[in-house]
C-alpha cells in the first residue's frame, strides 16, 4: 500500500462528527511495524473563510519511535529535527536555532502519531472525512488548545 500523507493546517472551525472506518484502518495498517518513514509535503494555510493565507512544501523523514527531520521549503525555509530528547528549530532566514525538550512538543505532533498510532484519540479528536480524490482522508485535531494548527488531513490510497 502507497500512502500519500497530506498535511492541511487550517483556521476554519468546520464539525464534523467522530468515526471509524477506512482511513483510520488504513492508518493502522500503514502504522504496524512502521521503522522509517519519508516523503514530501505540502501545508496550507487558511484563513477562517478559507482563502489561503500561506503554501509552503517540504520534506519529512521520520524514525520510530522519536526521531524526525521536517524540512520547510520556500519563502521562510526551516529545518526542525527531533533528535529523542530535544527539538532543534532551525530558521535559516533568521540563521536562528531554538532548542527545546522534546517531551514538551511530542505529545502534539502528527508525526509522531506515526511512531505510536495507539496514542491518537488521546492527543487528537479523530474524524473520517470519506473518499476525497482517490484517497480516505482522516482528520485530527488537537485536543491541545494551545496547538500550533487546528487540523490535520492524513490521506490514504
Amino acid at each position: 500500500m502507497i500512502a500519500r500523507l497530506i498535511l492541511l493546517l487550517t483556521v476554519s472551525s468546520v464539525s464534523l462528527a467522530h468515526g471509524a472506518g477506512p482511513a483510520r484502518s488504513a492508518l493502522e495498517a500503514f502504522t504496524t511495524d512502521l521503522e522509517t518513514f519519508q516523503a514530501d509535503f505540502t501545508q496550507t494555510v487558511r484563513s477562517q473563510d478559507g482563502r489561503v493565507q500561506d503554501l509552503t512544501t517540504g520534506k519529512i523523514w521520520l524514525h520510530s519511535p522519536d526521531r524526525l527531520r521536517w524540512v520547510y521549503k520556500g519563502e521562510f525555509p526551516e529545518t526542525i529535527v527531533a533528535d529523542g530528547s530535544n527539538v532543534w528549530i532551525y530558521d535559516e532566514t533568521l540563521q536562528q536555532v531554538t532548542v527545546k525538550p522534546q517531551s514538551d512538543q511530542a505529545a502534539d505532533s502528527p508525526l509522531m502519531i506515526l511512531a505510536d498510532v495507539s496514542q491518537l484519540d488521546e492527543q487528537f479528536r479523530v474524524t473520517e472525512l470519506g473518499d476525497i480524490e482517490d484517497m480516505v482522508l482522516l482528520e485530527l485535531k488537537s485536543l491541545d488548545m494551545e496547538a500550533e494548527f487546528e487540523r490535520i488531513l492524513l490521506g490514504f490510497d
